[in-house]
């Protein structure tokens, strides 16, 4: 949906994203974990766990880590090296979900190859996004909070925002097997626990690393949150992919909420960073970004 015009913008975070991409690269590996099994074992290892990695994705929510660390570290403390295991580790935790939910939708591709439920099965998928679970919250561990009483936060947020992803599928699931449409409430609900509550926390995490104030850490989650359901809302009407007999105006819907994404960031400071966003905001919905 934006990811041509999402690599013409993000000259400003470019390094930082490399950096980013490297660190993946690193943990799609068989890991640690895996030594003593031997060449073979290690070899069918590292291609099923890097088989979601040989097409890179947007690396949206990485995006958003990052330009979310620069504005709440602006004039202030900066931590590069968090930032960057930061934005890998959410993209590890996003890749995990889109393993699981291909298992779920019987999907037959991702990245423009063969979904790994395809190519591997339905239990080696199942395990394979259990492992970037898992490393996702190692990086977790190596990430240093400014304030070490306060660790706790990173790990409660991502822990809400996880189950708060599962619950939606088990909805999900749910009016599937009921074989009723859901109501405007439950979708966009459903949306926002499956995909806005993740950019949210993306947001919302990096300033916490920043040790940004709560009024900056609050902006940014609601601008995460606003952006996502803008994003997945624009994705089902491009897509057709919402239920069928939802009784809401996905454009609408889409352009309300990237309106009020573009309006969380106008308290935040100026510079290429929240430019950066607003014009996330106006590919959603041009007219948006200031």
């Amino acid at each position: 949906m934006i990811e041509t015009p999402l690599r013409d913008l993000t000259g400003p975070i470019a390094p930082q994203l490399a950096a980013v991409a490297a660190l993946i690269r690193g943990s799609a590996g068989p890991g640690a974990a895996a030594e003593g099994f031997g060449a073979p074992l290690d070899c069918y290892l590292r291609e099923s766990v890097g088989h979601l990695f040989r097409t890179p994705g947007k690396l949206l929510r990485p995006t958003l880590v990052l330009c979310s660390a620069a504005i709440a570290g602006a004039g202030g403390r900066r931590d590069d090296e968090g930032v960057v295991s930061l934005a890998a580790a959410v993209e590890l935790l996003h890749t995990a979900s889109l393993a699981h939910d291909d298992i779920l939708d019987e999907e037959e591709t991702r990245r423009g190859q063969r979904s790994l439920n395809r190519s591997h099965g339905n239990r080696v998928a199942v395990l394979v996004g259990d492992v970037l679970y898992a490393r996702f919250f190692s990086l977790l561990t190596e990430i240093r909070m400014p304030d070490p009483a306060r660790a706790g936060e990173l790990f409660a947020l991502f822990a809400r925002t996880t189950e708060r992803m599962c619950l939606a599928e088990i909805c999900d699931e749910r009016l599937r097997r009921d074989g009723r449409a859901p109501t405007a409430p439950e979708y966009l609900r459903i949306v926002e626990y499956k995909t806005a509550e993740l950019m949210s926390a993306c947001c919302r995490a990096a300033a916490l690393l920043q040790g940004a104030a709560g009024g900056v850490a609050d902006a940014l989650g609601a601008f995460g949150r606003s952006f996502g359901l803008a994003y997945q809302l624009a994705d089902d009407a491009e897509d057709r992919d919402a239920p069928p007999g939802v009784p809401l105006d996905l454009r609408a819907a889409e352009r309300e909420h990237a309106a009020a994404a573009g309006a969380a960031l106008g308290s935040l400071p100026a510079g290429p960073h929240r430019r950066l966003l607003e014009q996330l905001c106006g590919l959603l919905a041009p007219g948006v970004s200031s």
